[in-house]
């Protein structure tokens, strides 16, 4: 297969929004390059879809000026066979330990794991989501505090399924996975049963997801965990409110911290209460609890 390689350069105050953009239309496996301009490249297949989408692109760009975010770089388009992309990417994605007790260990990479850490191991594929931007860190580092023994978690926007797989590796108990995108889903369910994670770690389409949660009542989860961007953690806000147990925990990253005090404002107003924060370079991390 070959695919689209498609890049934006962007201001770093914008970057937030010009991801939320890529992956509102579409795009997926999005790799952030810092810098000033930082650069955004994300995948598409090559097929008969392209055109427009690209089309779409363009325009939710044109109009990021009038939310007061500083305009972004024209658009870069390269075609790239799927085997030089991995072998291209490869080289970079090395075992990864994360907090006390988590190590993401790539399917090709060797580990001899003298500390008996939990291995996650996982091939991304197209997906996003290996363990090495600094919103999934703190996502497996949240998990890690957070996650007890027998709790049932749901990750929303699960990409390459790295947060639900550490969720079970971390002791939970059932783990529901979702993403809106059939590519990440289809990377996520070979990750699970590349870890032997079935059926503890299940695979939903979104709209299925919520029918399991409504056949499932009034049994709720225990944790929802999100690392996506502020504004689509503003709109899940009462999804997850109503999806969680009494006393349930919301773990929401992807937030920059220009956006912290909107996305606290929005969970209080759902009625969340802030439990913790954390932080890595310029991303927020919350961990709220539903009240009652």
């Amino acid at each position: 297969m070959r695919w689209a390689a498609i890049e934006i350069k962007t201001p770093p105050d914008s970057i937030e929004a010009v991801i939320g953009i890529m992956l509102n239309v579409g795009i997926t496996g999005i790799e952030q390059v810092d810098g000033n301009p930082a650069r955004l490249i994300g995948y598409h297949p090559v097929s008969d879809t392209l055109e427009p989408l690209l089309d779409s692109l363009q325009l939710q760009l044109s109009r990021i000026s009038a939310f007061n975010l500083p305009a972004t770089g024209e658009i870069t388009l390269r075609t790239v066979d799927e085997a030089d992309w991995e072998s291209a990417w490869k080289q970079y994605f090395k075992p990864l330990e994360i907090g006390q007790r988590l190590v993401i260990l790539p399917t090709w990479e060797r580990y001899s794991n003298p500390d008996q850490r939990l291995i996650v191991r996982l091939d991304p594929g197209m997906a996003f989501g290996t363990g090495g931007h600094p919103t999934t860190r703190l996502c497996l580092i949240a998990l890690e505090k957070w996650v007890n023994g027998g709790d049932w978690v749901v990750d929303i926007g699960t990409g390459s399924c790295i947060l639900a797989l550490a969720a079970a590796r971390l002791g939970a108990g059932q783990v529901y996975a979702t993403d809106i995108d059939a590519l990440p889903r289809e990377v996520a369910a070979k990750n699970v049963i590349l870890n032997d994670l079935v059926p503890q770690v299940t695979i939903f389409k979104p709209e299925d997801l919520q029918q399991r949660l409504a056949d499932d009542y009034p049994r709720c989860p225990d944790l929802a965990v999100v690392n996506i961007i502020a504004d689509t953690i503003i709109e899940l806000g009462a999804t997850v409110h109503r999806m969680l147990k009494p006393g349930g925990l919301f773990i929401a990253c992807g937030i920059v911290e220009e956006r912290e005090p909107d996305v606290i404002r929005s969970l209080s107003n759902e009625g969340f209460e802030l439990v913790e924060k954390m932080d890595d370079e310029i991303w927020r991390l919350l961990v709220c609890r539903k009240a009652g």
